[in-house]
């Protein structure tokens, strides 16, 4: 947990006071040890040329140290021959050592001048010692820049029991600025503050993973904060929130932050957010570790918190003290339950696990994590550090928390990047064995490689336990070879669009559309507009464990080369037809398809609108069916709005024929469904049709079928004045069609209403018609018929 504003500036008083005592000490002890600049000097000197990592003093840290005190030695054994001056004086020099220069000197001339027994008795080792020497100064640093870091809970505690306990090893005197009794009761009544809980319940004691600091997700810790505290002046949040994404991004450590800094606010605020409990339940089952001494990966079992959704709810009333969970909404104001890793729970659990969190009232919130998408209210997906500049900010951040100085070269990050693929916990794990010199980059690089190494091999595994099989056994129950799918998407080697798996896999686009879909929910796949990636972990564990032997593999790769090497020649034959066909340029140019699969299908719905014709005109039924049921597959691939529109002319064209009569009906409800899901696809993912020809076209041919067909008037003008603000020139037949429904449309209404306004549309329709008759003409618009329609004289 976070100290709350109070308790920091309570701690801040204690370091500052004991940092004038420390000071003095430290000063005082090295200055007897080297009474002059040359002594310190020559110190120096050897230290720098003798130095071996200890267990604390780890020479990547402190080599670097060791060469910038050395170029200014004379100005710091000046500051410390200060400090002593204003100790022996008891007065203010003006010019003090900073704490980080006091603390370097206690740990690089610890053996030499601070390692007696008076200092080691309240502490099991030297290590211990220094250790919490060197939290001492990480906390005094983060308390120099107040509202900058929340400072944990566990941080104040440790810190100030190590001043509590080195307080009794140092002599009065050097409490010259402030009593020993003074900060001694500091200390106490710090303490006395923490343990005032503003919870009337919470576990948060028994989390089963160490808090350290969140990286790089800010915007993601807002987002959950928006969920369930709500934003200012807008307070509806939701009832449950899933934390996703796959193992090791960092879920549970942004929850649990969250849960952290909402504690700071509920103290802060005197609890105006009225939250009087937050618990915090867990059904993780292992850890991915690496030892310290060898940089080894492995799997560390731990038992899980809760097992079922029984034992969840047998949990809660324990820990609520109530009989039965639906006491808790009456007993409490309001509560925050966090379920962690809730991908382990059984199929069934989970179901009931769902209805028991929309059964709760709404002041009863609910945290889920997992690795698949989950049924929530609100949806937080966790991603690796894919953007390499984040990656390389979250390096860099993480290497000034653990005062790692070394400094990492471009390459290095951008190799560290790509071989852990941007994966929090891996990124941690790596920089730690560089920190503790049991690894180098190249190595890191080297054993996460894929299929190389039992690493890698353990690092799949854990990533996508109980997602990736389960996922697979799952898909594979409904009779879907799911396998297939996921292979040649690994070895594809790009994002493939449905179109190339349908192919490759021998399926149907819809097929290929449900498991691609199911697929990317389980964080298996990422979807980037109308193509699929596989995720890069996931593609090793693959790589690790489904590809198929030698000769399939190599026939796998030849039918990914035929396929790539056929759509290349479609698309060539396809850009051969273009320069050809007027009319086909003219289409590509207008609807302006966004890859060539857009390109490919619009040239198919193009040409297949053809075979429509023959088959309507030969009445021949089965044929009709086969087209449309082809035409279904165009569907699936793309959601250019061309389909859309192509597929509601040859709606129109069949519903004609007296072959689909008994159907007419449906099929108008069909066509009218076409025309709005092409103007919603222009409207919200191919804004780059609006305003075109193609996009005036949409709007005449539904307006005409609102008119004709439907006999809705009203929305028939809508979406014919719609088409007058695109068509607006007389360049084109289209323009003199829009006209004439225009004026049938404004006609029908003036009878309907008597309103003049509509007559007087209507005369402005026909007068533009009329006054282009010649340009009218030459686009073979029958100015005759529509005169003697509206009993208009020509002569006039």
């Amino acid at each position: 947990m976070y100290l709350d504003t109070n308790s920091i500036f309570a701690l801040d008083q204690i370091l500052k006071k004991f940092e004038v005592a420390f000071r003095s000490y430290v000063a005082d002890e090295l200055i007897k040890e080297m009474p002059t600049l040359t002594d310190f000097s020559r110190e120096i000197g050897v230290i720098s040329s003798t130095f071996k990592a200890s267990g604390f003093l780890l020479s990547a840290r402190y080599k670097t140290k060791v060469t910038q005190i050395k170029s200014k030695e004379k100005d710091t054994y000046n500051q410390l021959s200060t400090a002593k001056q204003a100790y022996i004086t008891k007065t203010y020099p003006g010019e003090a050592p900073y704490v980080s220069t006091i603390v370097d000197m206690f740990v690089l001339f610890f053996e030499k001048c601070y390692s007696k027994n008076s200092l080691l008795k309240n502490f099991n080792s030297s290590d211990e010692l220094l250790y919490n020497v060197n939290s001492y100064h990480r906390l005094r640093n983060d308390l120099s820049h107040p509202g900058s870091r929340q400072v944990l809970v566990e941080d104040g505690v440790m810190v100030s029991k190590f001043i509590r306990k080195i307080m009794d090893s140092l002599d009065n005197a050097y409490f010259w600025f402030s009593s020993r009794d003074e900060i001694i009761k500091n200390i106490a009544s710090f303490s006395r503050s923490i343990s005032e809980n503003p919870l009337l319940v919470h576990n948060l004691s028994e989390i089963p993973l160490q808090h350290k600091k969140l990286f790089c997700r800010e915007n993601e810790f807002n987002r959950l904060h928006d969920y369930i505290i709500g934003r200012e002046g807008y307070q509806r949040v939701a009832g449950s929130v899933i934390v996703y994404g796959y193992g090791g991004v960092g879920k549970t450590a942004l929850v649990i932050d969250f849960i952290f800094r909402v504690m700071q606010e509920i103290a802060d605020t005197e609890n105006k957010l009225q939250i009087d409990f937050i618990l915090f339940y867990s059904s993780k089952e292992e850890f991915l570790k690496r030892t310290e001494t060898t940089g080894e990966v492995y799997i560390e079992k731990v038992d899980k918190q809760i097992e079922s959704l029984p034992h969840l709810q047998e949990s809660l009333c324990r820990d609520l003290n109530i009989a039965n969970v639906s006491e808790a909404s009456a007993k409490y104001r309001k509560g925050i339950i966090v379920v962690d890793n809730v991908e382990n729970f059984t199929g069934a659990d989970k179901a009931g696990l769902y209805d028991f969190i929309k059964s709760m009232p709404r002041n009863i919130q609910f945290i889920l994590t997992s690795r698949n998408e989950e049924q929530c209210e609100e949806k937080l997906n966790i991603e690796e550090y894919r953007e390499v500049a984040k990656g390389k900010r979250f390096i860099k951040e993480y290497l000034e928390f653990e005062e790692h100085f070394a400094t990492f070269s471009e390459q290095d990050e951008e190799d560290l990047l790509q071989a852990s693929k941007g994966n929090t916990l891996i990124l941690v794990q790596a920089l730690n064995s560089i920190i503790n010199q049991v690894s180098t980059v190249a190595g890191i690089v080297s054993s996460l490689a894929p299929m190389r190494t039992k690493e890698a091999h353990i690092i799949a595994d854990f990533m996508y336990k109980n997602t990736f099989d389960n996922a697979v056994q799952e898909l594979e129950s409904k009779g879907f070879a799911s396998k297939d799918i996921i292979i040649i998407a690994s070895m594809y080697k790009e994002p493939i669009d449905l179109y190339s798996i349908s192919r490759l896999c021998r399926i149907d686009i819809a097929t290929a559309n449900e498991v691609c879909n199911y697929l990317t929910k389980r964080l298996i796949f990422i979807k980037a507009g109308e193509y699929y990636r596989i995720n890069e972990f996931a593609n090793n564990f693959i790589l690790i464990k489904m590809l198929p032997e030698r000769i399939e593999l190599s026939k796998i790769r030849d039918k990914i080369s035929k396929h790539k090497s056929r759509t290349n020649e479609k698309i060539k034959d396809l850009e051969r037809k273009i320069q050809q066909n007027e009319k086909i340029r003219e289409i590509m140019d207008d609807w302006k398809p966004k890859n060539y699969v857009d390109k490919i299908i619009i040239a198919e719905c193009f040409t297949g609108f053809k075979d429509f014709q023959l088959a309507s005109k030969d009445k021949n039924k089965i044929v009709c069916d086969k087209l449309l049921a082809d035409y279904a597959d165009h569907e699936m691939v793309t959601n250019h709005p061309y389909v859309q529109f192509q597929k509601a002319r040859i709606l129109y064209l069949l519903c004609k024929t007296k072959i689909y009569k008994s159907q007419r009906d449906d099929f108008l409800v069909k066509i009218e469904r076409c025309y709005e899901d092409s103007l919603e696809s222009i409207e919200f993912n191919y804004p780059h049709v609006r305003n075109t020809k193609s996009h005036g076209a949409v709007h005449l041919f539904f307006g005409a079928l609102l008119l004709d067909d439907c006999k809705d008037t009203s929305r028939a003008i809508r979406h014919l004045e719609d088409a007058e603000r695109i068509l607006a020139s007389p360049e084109t037949k289209l323009y003199f069609d829009l006209k004439y429904y225009l004026t049938i449309a404004y006609k029908t209404m003036h009878e309907i209403t008597r309103d003049r306004a509509y007559s007087n549309s209507m005369n402005k329709a026909i007068k533009k018609i009329m006054d282009n008759q010649e340009v009218a003409r030459t686009h073979k618009f029958d100015v005759d018929r529509f005169a003697r329609k509206f009993e208009i004289d020509l002569v006039d």
